[in-house]
């Protein structure tokens, strides 16, 4: 849970929802694959959030911001992601967007480059003011 107290550290204006474990689950089936642990907390305790000028993705009606949506776009746009990673934040320039996978590592991808490793995980990404 040290994601969450860190959230809740850094903003106090998040307003605190929790998703239930089986919406999570079926989200996860629907694009074949698995949550980190860190982003499934995010998930679980927020819902979505906007923190430290990240528009990160999560479970809304927003689908520019509905992870399973952003996902799946990604999917059709770039044939190269990778079918293993989520999109957890689309920056909105040159088409990069940061991505994550199931052991937790955050990746930058770009279709016109290689896909770059940019932090171990969402905590890391979150606080890192140079993203």
């Amino acid at each position: 849970m040290e994601i969450i107290d860190k959230i809740d550290e850094l903003e106090k204006n998040l307003i605190k929802r929790n998703v239930d474990d089986k919406l999570i689950c079926s989200i996860e089936e629907r694009l074949q694959l698995k949550f980190a642990d860190d982003y499934r907390e995010y998930l679980k305790n927020y819902g979505i959030a906007f923190i430290k000028g990240h528009e990160l993705t999560g479970i809304t009606e927003v689908t520019s911001f509905n992870i399973e949506y952003v996902t799946k776009e990604a999917r059709i746009r770039e044939e190269e992601f990778p079918k293993d990673l989520y999109v957890i934040e689309e920056l909105g320039i040159d088409y990069i967007i940061i991505c994550q996978n199931e052991k937790g590592e955050v990746f930058q991808f770009n279709p016109k480059q290689k896909l770059k490793k940019i932090c171990d995980g969402l905590l890391e990404y979150i606080l890192n003011e140079s993203m």
